[in-house]
């Protein structure tokens, strides 16, 4: 294989964040899923989220089958190599030259102590570390490298990876030799892919044909602009240019009606999908994703049903219901404002 890394902006975090002692699983996850989106996705974000809905513990402990789910449920496309120790080292490579330089790879080891950057010949900030998630970015086969972190140094085949857990400090990747990263006996694997629809994720960022941008607002050629969040995902995921918005960004108290999950704040409808993005109790704004829109059809064709059903009632009980004639205007306005039908 030829030396390969992933397109566009990628970072490293800390997992030391908030207070969390253990959030290498969130950690690794918000790395992957921020180089997916090109977006300022945090490992608090992650963590939040993960926290939410059980899926790890108040120090962010989590599981790779944790990963998993939260992953999916955020609407990223995953490929999954389940948990299995020992892993055979012909599995677990296989998985990783069939993602590496494409998706980003986030893989837990059984032996994390292992983990020794050949650049800065920095550990792990732990002791005695076994179960730990790391994301993978790219791929040296030996010899020169060409990435910007070696400066023209000769290295071993080994692996570009972004660690939470290194000593090393800022926003910098760890490159961990073939024989150091099997060494970490890895035992799992998600990768995450990129939700633009070109190489990698970060290449095509751009304004749509036919669209103005004049630094803070995108304007679509009916006029509606786009703002804040909403403008950098468009201006990064390769955006169709009749792909227009149909109002402004809207701040809402839930932001999706087929997936109750999802709290109060702001979402943008488009001609082909929507986009949201999460208001935190603690007052900061999650990262921008695209909502599945036909769980929201879905969830609004019950509501008018259930709606339609109630109109029926009371209009067979409103001459004798002194009560009935204003819950039956109520639910008319209702069917009228979900716009399904002619009421």
């Amino acid at each position: 294989m030829d030396e390969l890394w992933l397109p566009g902006v990628i970072h490293r975090e800390t997992e030391f964040v908030g207070g969390l002692t253990a959030a290498c699983g969130p950690n690794a996850l918000s790395m992957a899923e921020r180089w997916a989106d090109q977006s300022a996705l945090s490992t608090l974000d992650v963590y939040r989220r993960m926290r939410a809905a059980n899926l790890c513990d108040t120090s962010g402990s989590s599981t790779l089958s944790g990963l998993l789910t939260d992953a999916q449920r955020n609407h990223y496309t995953v490929a999954s190599l389940p948990y299995h120790e020992p892993m055979p080292d012909a599995t677990w490579r296989g998985f990783f030259q069939a993602h590496v330089g494409h998706q980003a790879i986030v893989f837990e080891t059984a032996n994390g102590q292992a983990l020794v950057d050949s650049l800065t010949g920095k550990g792990e900030n732990a002791h005695n570390l076994h179960y730990h998630f790391v994301m993978v970015a790219g791929w040296h086969p030996g010899g020169v490298s060409h990435h910007p972190q070696a400066h023209g140094k000769t290295l071993p085949p080994g692996w570009w990876c972004a660690d939470g857990d290194n000593f090393d400090a800022g926003d910098v990747l760890q490159f961990y030799p073939d024989t150091v990263l099997a060494a970490s006996k890895p035992c799992g694997a998600l990768a995450i892919t990129a939700r633009a629809g070109s190489l990698g994720g970060g290449s095509s960022m751009g304004v749509p044909a036919g669209w103005k941008d004049d630094g803070t607002t995108l304007t679509a050629p009916n006029g509606v602009p786009v703002i804040r969040g909403m403008r950098a995902f468009v201006l990064a995921n390769n955006w169709e240019s009749d792909n227009w918005p149909l109002a402004p960004e809207a701040q809402l108290a839930q932001i999706e009606w087929g997936n109750l999950t999802h709290g109060p704040g702001a979402r943008q409808d488009f001609r082909y999908r929507s986009l949201g993005v999460e208001h935190h109790a603690d007052g900061s704004w999650g990262a921008v994703y695209r909502i599945w829109v036909g769980q929201d059809i879905l969830a609004l064709v019950s509501q008018l049903a259930t709606a339609q059903q109630q109109i029926a009632q009371l209009q067979q009980d409103h001459q004798t219901d002194p009560n009935a004639a204003a819950s039956l205007a109520a639910l008319t306005q209702l069917a009228k404002a979900l716009k399904l039908i002619a009421v």
